[in-house]
C-alpha cells in the first residue's frame, strides 16, 4: 500500500493456466473462520493477543512466524511488484536500472509514490523475474510465511505503455499491465508449487473498477484475495477521509460477482463508530473485512493508516451472508449471517429495527441487549448490527 514501500521483486516466466483460474473459494490456511489483520509495526509479545480474533496477519516480520505459527495463526509476508528503490535486493543500484527498471523515451519512470530513487519496475524484465524465483522460495519455503501480500499492482502510466529497455523481455512489445498479469501467474504458480495451501493476496487499490488483463486471465485469476483498500474511510487528513458516496456506489456491482466474498475490505477508522459502521457496511455486501496497520498514529492527525485496533470490540458475524446482495438504490442495507443481522441506513429517515429473537444490539452507543419484539430507531448514515 502506499504507505509502504518495500523492495520488490518478480519471477522467472512461467505460462500457466491455474487450476483455480475460476476460484469456487479461495484456498485456506486453515480450517477455522479466517480473520484478517494487517501489523506494519514492530512484533512485541502482546502484539498477538491485542489483534484477537484475528489469525490471519499481514506485514508481520520474519521473526513473528514462529510465534504466529504456535498459536494457530498464518502470517502473509508483504512485497511489491511496482517499484523498488536502490540499495535493496531487486534494485541494487542506478547500473541496476538497466536490467530491472520501466524504461521509455522519457527516461526512467519514477514511482507514482514519490520518493528519492524510487522507480517502477519492468514486469516484463527477465532478470527480474529470474532473481525472485529464489525469493519466494526463501519467503515460503525457508521463513515459512503462509503466502504473499502483494501490494501496489501496477499503476498507470506503465500499465499501457511497453518499456524500451535493452534488457531482455519475456514477451516482447507486451505493455507493463498485461505483463504484469504474466509476473503475477508466475509468482501465484511458485507460491503454491512450494505450499499449495498458501495464500496470495493482492492489491489493486479499488477491485471496482481495476483489474489488468492478459491472454484470457485478470489478476483474480492469479490471486485467493483481492484487497479494497481506504475501503469507506482513507488513511488521509481532512475531508479525504470520509469516502463512502464512492465507495458504496461502486460495491454494489462488485457485491454481484461472484468474487465477492475474496474482497478483503481494508478501512482506515480512527473511532469505534467508524469501525463499526465500516464492518457493518462491508459486510452487508459480502465482503470480508480489516482495518488500520498499527496502533502508532492512534488519536493523532496522521496520514499512515496507524489508528488503531477495532476487531476486537467488533460483533464478528460468522459465514457467508445468507441473503442475496443489495441491489443498487436500497436505501437500508440489510444482510444476514448466520449468528446476527447487520443493517446500514442510507436513507434520510429512521429506519426502525424489530428483533425478531433476543440479541446483542451494537450500535453508535456501544451494546445492548434486546429482547424478541423490542424496536430500535436507527438514524439516517448509521449501522447496527444484531448478534444472536
Amino acid at each position: 500500500m502506499a504507505s509502504v514501500v518495500l523492495a520488490a521483486i518478480s519471477v522467472l516466466f512461467i505460462r500457466i493456466v491455474p487450476a483455480i483460474a475460476k476460484h469456487k473459494a479461495a484456498q485456506q490456511p486453515s480450517q477455522q473462520e479466517q480473520r484478517f489483520a494487517f501489523w506494519y509495526e514492530d512484533w512485541k509479545p502482546d502484539t498477538w493477543d491485542k489483534l484477537q480474533p484475528a489469525n490471519v496477519l499481514i506485514g508481520v516480520p520474519a521473526n513473528a512466524v514462529a510465534e504466529i505459527h504456535g498459536k494457530g495463526g498464518s502470517a502473509l509476508h508483504y512485497v511489491t511488484f511496482y517499484q523498488a528503490k536502490f540499495g535493496t535486493v531487486f534494485l541494487k543500484s542506478q547500473d541496476d536500472l538497466a536490467a530491472v527498471g520501466f524504461h521509455t523515451p522519457q527516461g526512467y519512470l519514477p514511482s507514482a509514490f514519490g520518493g528519492e530513487n524510487n522507480y517502477v519496475l519492468c514486469s516484463n524484465s527477465q532478470e527480474l523475474r529470474t532473481r525472485a524465483l529464489a525469493y519466494v522460495d526463501e519467503i515460503i519455503r525457508t521463513k515459512k510465511f503462509d503466502g504473499l501480500f502483494v501490494d501496489n499492482t501496477y499503476l498507470p502510466p506503465a500499465t499501457t505503455q511497453v518499456c524500451d529497455a535493452k534488457h531482455a523481455h519475456v514477451t516482447p512489445g507486451e505493455n507493463g499491465g498485461s505483463a504484469y498479469v504474466d509476473l503475477l501467474g508466475a509468482v501465484y504458480s511458485a507460491v503454491k508449487k512450494v505450499n499449495p495451501s498458501a495464500v496470495v493476496m493482492i492489491n489493486p487499490g479499488n477491485p471496482a473498477k481495476f483489474m489488468l488483463q492478459s491472454h484470457g486471465h485478470t489478476a483474480w485469476d492469479f490471486s485467493d484475495y483481492t484487497l479494497w483498500e481506504s475501503y469507506g474511510y482513507a488513511s488521509a487528513v481532512g475531508a479525504g477521509h470520509d469516502r463512502w458516496k464512492q465507495t458504496i456506489e461502486a460495491s454494489f456491482d462488485l457485491a454481484k460477482s461472484p468474487n465477492a466474498q475474496r474482497v478483503l475490505a481494508l478501512s482506515y477508522p480512527k473511532t469505534d463508530t467508524e469501525a463499526l459502521y465500516s464492518y457493518a457496511v462491508a459486510s452487508a455486501f459480502g465482503f470480508r473485512y480489516t482495518a488500520n496497520l498499527g496502533v502508532s498514529e492512534q488519536g493523532k492527525e496522521g496520514a499512515g493508516g496507524h489508528y488503531g485496533i477495532f476487531a476486537p470490540k467488533l460483533p464478528n458475524l460468522i459465514g457467508s451472508p445468507a441473503n442475496p446482495p443489495p441491489a443498487p438504490g436500497t436505501t437500508v442495507l440489510k444482510r444476514e449471517y448466520k449468528n446476527g443481522t447487520c443493517i446500514v441506513n442510507l436513507g434520510q429517515s429512521d429506519y426502525v429495527v424489530v428483533a425478531d429473537r433476543s440479541a446483542t444490539l451494537y450500535a453508535e452507543n456501544g451494546s445492548s441487549k434486546l429482547q424478541k419484539g423490542q424496536r430500535y430507531s436507527l438514524p439516517p448514515g448509521k449501522s447496527a448490527i444484531l448478534k444472536y
